[in-house]
């Protein structure tokens, strides 16, 4: 039988890039064209499609991968409802 070996990597180890937004800022809109993907250190982040929220992101949660995944545009609005 062979052995498993597994290496974790840290994709932000070298990211000194971080921004603020105060509560009621949106981060990014259904339809923006997707650049980058965010991790919310603090605070919480509702996602909503159509005015309709379907999701809230807290500390350490990820949030606009899918737009890097495929090369599209955010498919929700994002906004900040906590510092």
């Amino acid at each position: 039988m062979n052995a498993v070996t597994t290496v974790t990597l840290d994709p932000f180890a070298d990211e000194n890039e971080t921004e603020s937004f105060a509560a009621g800022s949106v981060v990014f809109r259904e339809g923006d064209p997707g650049d980058r993907m965010y991790v919310v250190l603090f605070g919480e982040v509702e996602l909503s499609i159509n005015g309709h929220r379907v999701e809230t992101i807290g500390s350490g949660g990820i949030l606009g991968e899918m737009a890097l995944v495929d090369s599209g545009r955010r498919s929700a609005t994002a906004t900040v409802t906590r510092d």
